[in-house]
């Protein structure tokens, strides 16, 4: 399991008291490419590498002797490859690395991009179809509030708090429209020059009733607005 680690910035007063941890299962990726790396480093083709899973056998069956020495043979040898792979693995660059490991460096960037940027929403009580009736914003990513303060010197400080206050709101609004149900679900914002994914995730549980205390809106693919979310802001204006 990876583990992405944003810190949580409390809006008011500024303070950094948690922290957000995301866990995603990459498995998959991660095994095809040490798998990949391992079959180029020990000059083995990769169809010959493979996992070993335990197999039914019928109790009333004799041992083949044989087949479990071949077993204890190869085993030895997956031991001493891998101990002689893991030596080129320190020295592995873009350009000499496979494109599975490729892949798996891709993911692992897109994956910490996707969580980087997140409002805290908590909704101050429902309608009776499971909308939000009213909703505050207490916290959000440290990343993003540097994302939308951090802008030119130059401009007013008002054009960072409206574009603050426009992308908030028009987060509000989306996940306001699709947590009926209270389940995770995905929706997208408008902002600069195309949509944006937005990943809806209850975060906390009420105490009083079945619907969330708290959601997490995260926002993906801020695109070239990324560096200044204030010129995304003033562009849809032109």
């Amino acid at each position: 399991m990876l583990q992405v680690v944003n810190q949580v910035l409390e809006r008011k007063t500024g303070k950094k008291t948690y922290l957000l941890v995301a866990e995603l299962d990459v498995t998959e990726s991660m095994t095809k490419a040490a798998l990949t790396e391992l079959a180029a480093a020990a000059e083995i083709p990769l169809p010959l590498i493979q996992i070993a899973t335990p197999t039914e056998k019928d109790r009333d069956s004799e041992i083949d002797w044989c087949a479990l020495a071949d077993e204890f043979e190869v085993s030895c040898q997956v031991a001493s490859i891998v101990e002689l792979a893991a030596g080129f693995f320190p020295k592995l660059t873009a350009e000499t690395c496979s494109m599975q490991t490729l892949t798996l460096m891709s993911e692992l960037e897109r994956i910490k991009t996707q969580h980087q940027d997140f409002f805290i929403l908590k909704p101050t009580g429902y309608h009776r179809n499971g909308m939000f009736s009213g909703v505050n914003v207490p916290s959000t990513s440290q990343h993003l509030d540097l994302t939308l303060f951090d802008s030119d010197p130059s401009r007013a400080s008002s054009e960072a708090d409206k574009a603050a206050r426009a992308l908030r709101d028009r987060v509000v609004s989306a996940v306001a429209e699709g947590c009926a149900k209270g389940k995770p679900f995905n929706t997208r914002v408008w902002w600069g020059d195309q949509m944006r994914q937005v990943r809806c995730v209850p975060l906390l549980e009420s105490a009083v009733d079945d619907m969330p205390a708290l959601w997490i809106a995260f926002l993906s693919d801020l695109g070239r607005y990324a560096g200044c979310l204030v010129q995304a802001f003033l562009n849809m204006g032109e």
